[in-house]
C-alpha cells in the first residue's frame, strides 16, 4: 500500500495476476520472500499510487488442486484478494483493476468476465492482459505435430499431471507422455530444490515424438478437456487492453485472435496492441500503466477495435 494520505476514497486497487510459478502446492508467489521477483512489478505499482494484491491462485498457496490453464479460478482468486484488501483496511478503494502477463492475463481476463457478478460490490474499471493464455487447446495439436516449443511442453504437461491429482483423475497419462516422465511427476510439478533443474533435464532430453498422443481418441479427450478452460465465457464487464505479440513462446497467436473475435461478437470493448516478435516488458508496462490510470480517472478508452473486427 502505498505512504502517505490516501485519495477521499481511498487508494485504488490494483490486482497483479502472476505468471506461471510451478503447478505443486507451495509454488504461490506469498511463499517466497522474494515473491518470485514480481517485487518490482508491486513496488512499481504502490510507487504510483496504487494498493497492489497478488494472489495464489488456488492450489498453489493452501488447499485445492492447481489448473495450469484454469483460467475461470485465477479471476474468482483475483476478486477474492480485490474485496479481502477492502476488508483488511479502510485505506483501500472499491475501485480496481487487474493486469497480467501470460497466465496471469488469462486471469486479468476472466476476473473482467466476471467481475459484474461475482465481483458485485466492488468497482471495477478495466483489464490489462499481456499475451494471455486465453485458449490453450490446440497444444494437444501442437503435441501430435511435434511443434510444441519448449514453454508450451513444460506447461502443457503440468496441466495433464493436474489433471490426474483433480478433474479427471482417470486419465492415462502414458497416453501423452513418457512412463519417466509420469513416474517423476512430483519434479515436473516442482518450483524449489534440485528437482527444477532435474525435471528440466528430464524434458529437454524427451524427444518431441514422446508427446505425440497414443490415439485421435486420447487428443480428442485432452482436447476437450483445454477447451473446458479456455476464453471468453461471455461477454467482459469492463474494457480490456490486450496484447498480441506475434512470436510469444506460449500463448499462440491464433488462439489470442480466435479469442478476442469471439469476445468481440459477445460485445466486449478490447483494445488490441499487436507486437511483431515477442512482447516488450517495458514498452508493455509503460502502456498498460497509463491505460490503468486513464480508468480510474474516469477517461474512456479512446480504442475499441471491437468495432473493426469481421
Amino acid at each position: 500500500m502505498p505512504v502517505g494520505k490516501p485519495p477521499a476514497n481511498g487508494w485504488p486497487v490494483v490486482a497483479y495476476g502472476h505468471g506461471n510459478t510451478g503447478s505443486a502446492p507451495g509454488c504461490g508467489p506469498s511463499q517466497f520472500p522474494d515473491l518470485l521477483n514480481y517485487g518490482d512489478a508491486i513496488s512499481e505499482f504502490v510507487r504510483n499510487g496504487y494498493a497492489l494484491v497478488i494472489t495464489d491462485y488456488e492450489g498453489l498457496g493452501g488447499p485445492g488442486v492447481f489448473g495450469v490453464f484454469d483460467a475461470q479460478t485465477f479471476g474468482l482468486n483475483m476478486i477474492d484478494s480485490v474485496r479481502a484488501a477492502t476488508k483488511v483496511s479502510p485505506l483501500v478503494s472499491s475501485q480496481w483493476a487487474a493486469i497480467g502477463a501470460s497466465q496471469g492475463g488469462a486471469a486479468a481476463w476472466a476476473a473482467n468476465e466476471l467481475a459484474s457478478t461475482y465481483g458485485a460490490g466492488l468497482n471495477f474499471v478495466g483489464s490489462v492482459a499481456l499475451a494471455p493464455t486465453l485458449d490453450m487447446s490446440s497444444l494437444v495439436d501442437r503435441a501430435a505435430q511435434k511443434t510444441l516449443t519448449d514453454p508450451q511442453r513444460d506447461l502443457y504437461v503440468q496441466q495433464l499431471l493436474s489433471f490426474r491429482r483433480g478433474a479427471h483423475p482417470d486419465i492415462v497419462l502414458t497416453d501423452y507422455m513418457p512412463s519417466d516422465v509420469v513416474a517423476n511427476g512430483a519434479k515436473i510439478t516442482a518450483c524449489k530444490g534440485p528437482a527444477v533443474a532435474q525435471a528440466a533435464a528430464l524434458l529437454d532430453r524427451t524427444s518431441r515424438s514422446a508427446w505425440v498422443p497414443a490415439s485421435r481418441q486420447a487428443a480428442d479427450r485432452v482436447r476437450a478437456w483445454l477447451s473446458d478452460y479456455a476464453l471468453p465465457t461471455r461477454v467482459t464487464s469492463g474494457p480490456v487492453q490486450v496484447t498480441v505479440p506475434t512470436d510469444d513462446p506460449l500463448s499462440p497467436e491464433s488462439a489470442m485472435n480466435a479469442a478476442i473475435t469471439e469476445s468481440c461478437k459477445l460485445g466486449s470493448e478490447i483494445e488490441i496492441i499487436r507486437r511483431t516478435g515477442r512482447a516488450e516488458n517495458g514498452a508493455e508496462e509503460e502502456s498498460a500503466f497509463a491505460w490503468i490510470r486513464n480508468r480510474f480517472a474516469g477517461v474512456k478508452p479512446s480504442d475499441n477495435d471491437c468495432r473493426t473486427q469481421p
